[in-house]
């Protein structure tokens, strides 16, 4: 299995671990806000399944939190990119600086989805654009733990971490 794929999957999981709801119970992901952003679907508690991309075939774990769904990739990441001693220390404060979005993020989602569910046309927009300023926030807050442990990796890991961090528009 490519990297890419897992990752690919490891994603695709997160985002159906953090739904809680099945596909059934939520609005498509559809217009121009729709797609290419796992962070956003997470907000919204949009799974994404086998129907819509290979990356589904990860169960669906009901409940789960973003908290649960951090770790995991915080854990995977820390792994790939395979931290020395020597680097805990930066790392540390990365893991800690996502981690401390997780509480933001979840609040969020919860505000979101439901307004997603419930709301008018315009309290849907209202709804995503509330989603897509608490990423940025999020993504601004992780920025300089970010830099930090980029400049501490060696070239091979700044070439995993390119692959791995940062991608759609996650701060993770």
């Amino acid at each position: 299995m490519s990297r890419s794929f897992a990752v690919a999957v490891l994603a695709a999981s997160s985002a159906a671990t953090i739904a809680g709801i099945s596909l059934a119970e939520t609005r498509p992901v559809i217009g121009m806000m729709g797609g290419g952003c796992l962070m956003m679907e997470m907000l919204m508690g949009q799974a994404v399944t086998g129907s819509q991309s290979a990356m589904g075939a990860m169960a669906v774990h009901p409940g789960a939190g973003i908290g649960a769904v951090v770790e995991g990739r915080l854990a995977f990441l820390k792994n790939e990119l395979g931290i020395t001693s020597d680097q805990l220390g930066v790392w540390n404060a990365y893991a800690g600086a996502v981690k401390g979005r997780v509480d933001v993020l979840q609040n969020a989602r919860e505000s979101v989805t439901e307004r997603m569910q419930q709301g008018s046309a315009t309290d849907r927009m209202d709804a995503r654009i509330e989603g897509l300023e608490a990423i940025v926030e999020a993504m601004k807050a992780v920025k300089p733990a970010t830099e930090k442990l980029y400049a501490a990796l060696n070239d091979k890991q700044k070439k995993t971490a390119d692959e791995l961090i940062g991608v759609d528009c996650g701060a993770m």
